[in-house]
């Protein structure tokens, strides 16, 4: 987080940020035991960095994972378009592969419709189901996404892969 925050608090925007960090990386290292600050290691603490109040960093960070998907249920999925690496990836929540909505529609050049008022995301003037929304970005299942953009999907379970074709 950038900012002087003896004087101020983080924003609400550079906490949530902070907290995905902390959840993807735990994904990541699961051995990753403690969220330390910077002056709560060993020869830092005269310092007054991150000068937040870490206690209540750590547990504003559990009731957020508490909401949220568990780091623990879920493990980074590559999204491939009709040849296309995608840069951005989707997650594996209890053996399904749930991926980013806008990201893979864009690809195919399709625009998905956020309705507000029924908070139903419409996506080729279909609505989908299952979807999740994680940390503010809509989520599908890869088969219900694949099907209202009329594409054909893949699974490699060794690469945890998803490969969606299909004419564009």
């Amino acid at each position: 987080m950038i900012g002087d925050f003896r004087n101020q608090k983080p924003t609400t925007a550079q906490l949530e940020a902070n907290y995905r960090l902390l959840q993807y990386l735990q994904s990541l290292l699961p051995n990753m035991k403690q969220i330390l600050g910077h002056q709560e290691y060993p020869g830092y603490s005269w310092k007054a960095c991150p000068a937040i109040d870490m206690d209540k960093f750590r547990d504003d960070y559990s009731q957020f994972l508490q909401k949220s998907v568990k780091p623990e249920d879920t493990m980074p999925v590559f999204i491939v378009v009709n040849g296309k690496k995608l840069a951005v990836t989707g997650i594996l929540i209890d053996g399904v592969s749930m991926l980013p909505v806008r990201a893979v529609a864009e690809a195919v050049g399709v625009k998905p419709v956020w309705i507000a008022a029924t908070k139903d995301l419409r996506v080729n003037g279909k609505d989908l189901n299952e979807k999740k929304i994680i940390s503010g970005s809509a989520y599908a299942p890869a088969r219900e996404l694949a099907s209202v953009l009329g594409l054909s999907v893949e699974w490699d379970g060794p690469t945890k892969t998803v490969y969606l074709k299909g004419n564009v």
